[in-house]
């Protein structure tokens, strides 16, 4: 048995609301650079092993096979 999970990580978590003294306009800056994703797929399996991928995006059905079949294969081929 093995579970699979996928998280990301962002660069752009800027909020977009917040306080200010009552009758004052809050007045704030975002940072400018790059926006970046970072994607983790990871993996547990049953006997307690584990193996992970990270990216730099998004996740499609592309990266997903890709995990799949050069990650979590050869992971259990090396490993038993």
């Amino acid at each position: 048995m093995v579970f699979l999970g996928e998280s990301a990580a962002k660069t752009n978590l800027t909020r977009l609301r917040g306080h200010s003294p009552k009758g004052e306009r809050l007045v704030c800056h975002a940072p400018c650079g790059h926006w970046r994703t970072t994607t983790m797929i990871s993996s547990v399996r049953s006997d307690g092993t584990t193996a992970c991928m990270t990216i730099e995006g998004a996740t499609n059905t592309e990266v997903f096979q890709a995990y799949v079949r050069e990650i979590l294969l050869c992971c259990k081929e090396t490993t038993g």
